[in-house]
C-alpha cells in the first residue's frame, strides 16, 4: 500500500490525513506511542506492512505475513475521563467489525475484550494504550490487526483464527477495507466523544457473540465461570457468577459452547 493508494479510499475528516507508512517497523503502537508525544495530531496513523515485535494483550506476539494484512496504529486525543477510557476498545471492535460487514458481506461479531470474530474464529485484534499526563488522558493509541489475505496461520492457531479470504473465498483490496475501518472508527470515536455511549453499546451487543451465553474468564491464571450479561459505561464486562453479577475489566474469554 502506497499513501495516494489508502488517500484514493478515506472518507474521513481527521483520521487518515496524516499517515506515515513502513515496509518494516518493529510495532505500530511503539512508533505511534512516539508520535503521539511528539505532539502528533490527532488521526495521525501508523501503517506497516510487516511487525517485528507487534504485540497484542499481555504482549502476546501477532502474527502477520508481509503485505497481506492490515497492522496500523490511529493516534486519539479523546476527550474521556479516565474511566471511559476502554470505551476506546469496544468503539475500535465495533467499528472493525461494522467495516467487515460493509466490504464482505459476512456478518462479523464482537467478542469482549478487544476481538473480532468470522465464523466463529478470530480475525482481528486490538490494543489500545494510553499516554497519561497530570492524571489525565493525553492522548491515546489504537492498535489494529485485521487479517485480510493472510492463506496460512501458525499451527496452534489454525482452530482459532482466519481472515477475509480464508472466508470470502476471495482476495480483497486492502485500502478498501482500510478506508472502511477509519471511516466508521471516526464515526464511533466521535460518537462517545460526544457522551453518546449507550448507541454503542446497543450496537456492540447486537453484534456480540457471548451476550448471555456461559463463559470462562482467564484472568492470567485464575478462572471466573459465569454467564456474559452486558458491557458497563467504562467497556468493562458485566459477569454473573454464583447468583451475583460483578465487572470485570481485564480477563480472556472462552465461550462454553452447548
Amino acid at each position: 500500500m502506497n499513501e495516494n493508494e489508502i488517500r484514493s479510499r478515506l472518507t474521513t475528516k481527521v483520521l487518515g490525513q496524516k499517515v506515515h507508512i513502513y515496509e518494516t517497523l518493529d510495532s505500530t503502537n511503539t512508533r505511534a506511542k512516539m508520535l503521539a508525544l511528539e505532539n502528533a495530531p490527532e488521526g495521525t496513523v501508523v501503517v506497516a506492512e510487516e511487525q517485528t515485535a507487534g504485540h497484542g494483550r499481555f504482549e502476546r506476539l501477532w502474527c502477520s505475513e508481509k503485505g497481506r494484512n492490515l497492522t496500523f496504529s490511529v493516534i486519539l486525543k479523546p476527550k474521556l475521563p479516565r474511566n471511559r477510557i476502554g470505551m476506546l476498545s469496544i468503539a475500535a471492535g465495533l467499528a472493525v467489525a461494522k467495516a467487515i460487514t460493509e466490504t464482505t458481506g459476512r456478518r462479523a461479531e464482537t467478542k469482549w475484550p478487544n476481538d473480532v470474530l468470522l465464523n466463529h474464529k478470530k480475525v482481528c485484534g486490538v490494543l489500545s494504550e494510553s499516554i497519561i499526563r497530570d492524571e489525565n488522558i493525553a492522548a491515546a493509541v489504537v492498535g489494529i490487526g485485521v487479517n485480510v489475505n493472510q492463506l496460512v496461520f501458525p499451527q496452534e492457531l489454525t482452530d482459532s483464527a482466519t481472515s477475509l479470504l480464508l472466508e470470502t473465498g476471495r482476495s480483497l483490496d486492502r485500502t478498501q477495507v482500510f478506508g472502511n475501518v477509519l471511516g466508521q472508527l471516526e464515526y464511533w470515536y466521535n460518537r462517545i466523544n460526544s457522551g453518546i455511549f449507550d448507541e454503542m453499546l446497543e450496537e456492540w451487543h447486537g453484534l456480540s457473540m457471548m451476550m448471555g451465553k456461559t463463559i470462562t474468564l482467564d484472568q492470567q491464571g485464575k478462572l471466573i465461570t459465569g454467564v456474559a450479561r452486558r458491557i458497563a459505561g467504562d467497556g468493562g464486562l458485566i459477569l454473573q457468577s454464583d447468583g451475583k453479577e460483578m465487572k470485570i475489566l481485564s480477563g480472556d474469554v472462552t465461550v462454553i459452547r452447548d
